[in-house]
């Protein structure tokens, strides 16, 4: 049988440990996350396909799939300075969105290969972009203009 003070130790070190562990996970902060939706345009025309994905505080990132006719919506941004980074989706013969590492996994013969919709490199990372903005609460629809 265990004495009481080991129980006790016990005790202690997992309540110390559940605290750690809450204040460290990212995102964790109370913050209320937003939605956020918008256009992507490349060279003024609507992005007919794509990701959005945002970086914000903590690390915390969110993605949005970019419609036919430009438009986003992305759920659960953090409020903040966000960087975001724009990048290639794959669009199958049927119109199925994929990602380029879900494609070769489903082993697309010829006739279905999906179609590449080409973005400039610099837009593919947020250390390059230069796509950055604030969200708020209050923030309406965004704007992603791109230029090749």
């Amino acid at each position: 049988m265990l004495s009481t003070t080991t129980l006790t130790h016990r005790w202690l070190l997992t309540v110390a440990g559940t605290a750690a562990v809450l204040a460290a996970a990212p995102g964790c902060s109370g913050q209320k996350t937003q939605n956020v939706s918008g256009v992507v345009t490349l060279n003024g025309k609507p992005l007919t396909s794509g990701l959005v994905r945002f970086h914000g505080p903590g690390d915390r990132m969110a993605t949005a799939n970019i419609q036919p006719d430009g438009t986003f919506v992305a759920t659960d941004v953090m409020p903040g300075e966000v960087k975001v980074a724009v990048t290639e989706s794959l669009i199958s013969a049927g119109g199925a969105r994929t990602t380029p590492n879900a494609a070769k996994s489903q082993g697309l013969s010829a006739p279905e290969q999906p179609k590449r919709v080409p973005i400039p490199p610099k837009y593919k990372d947020v250390s390059t972009s230069n796509l950055n903005y604030t969200i708020t609460s209050s923030t309406g629809n965004l704007e992603i203009a791109l230029q090749s």
